[in-house]
C-alpha cells in the first residue's frame, strides 16, 4: 500500500508540475501571440507606407513629366522667337534702307537713292540723265525741293514691291 500511496503522491506532484508547466507554456504563448500581433500591425503599417510611397513617387513622376513637356514647349517657344527676332531684324533692316532711299529723295539726292535701293554703292553704277522722268519741283513747309533731274523714274526705284504688295494710288 505504501508503494501504491508513493505512486499516487507523485502523480500527484506530476500533475502538479503539469499544470504549472502548462501554465508557463500558456503564459509564452501569449506573449509569442502579443509579439506576432505586433509584427502583423508593424507589417501592416510599412505596407501602408509603402502605398503612400508608391503613390507620391507617382504623382512625382508625373509632375516631372509635366515640367518635361512645358520646358519642351518653352523651347519651342524660344525658338519661335529667336526666329520671329531674326526676321524683324531683317524687316527692320529693310525698312532702314527704305527710309534712307525716301529721305534721300526728300533731300534731292535721287541717284544715291535709286543705287541704295538696288544694292549698288554710288560710284558703282550711275543712270544716265536721259533715262530719267522729269517731274516738277514741288515745295512743301519746311521740306525741301527734289532736283528734277534726280528724280526717280518709277515707284519701284524708291520701294522695290513684291509680287503680293498692293500698291495704292
Amino acid at each position: 500500500a505504501r508503494s501504491t500511496a508513493d505512486l499516487i503522491a507523485q502523480a500527484q506532484s506530476n500533475a502538479a508540475e503539469g499544470v504549472t508547466v502548462s501554465g508557463e507554456v500558456t503564459e509564452l504563448l501569449q506573449k509569442i501571440n502579443g509579439s506576432v500581433a505586433d509584427a502583423a500591425r508593424l507589417m501592416s503599417e510599412v505596407n501602408t507606407a509603402s502605398t503612400e510611397q508608391s503613390q507620391g513617387l507617382g504623382e512625382i513622376t508625373r509632375a516631372v513629366d509635366s515640367l518635361d513637356g512645358v520646358t519642351q514647349a518653352n523651347a519651342a517657344g524660344s525658338e519661335e522667337i529667336a526666329s520671329a527676332g531674326q526676321e524683324l531684324s531683317a524687316q527692320a533692316a529693310d525698312l532702314d534702307r527704305m527710309v534712307s532711299v525716301l529721305v534721300e529723295l526728300v533731300t534731292g539726292r535721287a541717284d544715291a537713292c535709286r543705287d541704295q535701293a538696288a544694292g549698288r554703292t554710288a560710284s558703282s553704277s550711275k543712270v544716265p540723265a536721259s533715262t530719267e522722268t522729269r517731274t516738277p519741283t514741288v515745295r512743301t513747309g519746311a521740306m525741301p525741293s527734289r532736283s528734277p533731274e534726280r528724280a526717280p523714274s518709277a515707284a519701284e526705284d524708291v520701294l522695290p514691291l513684291d509680287a503680293e504688295d498692293e500698291v495704292l494710288l
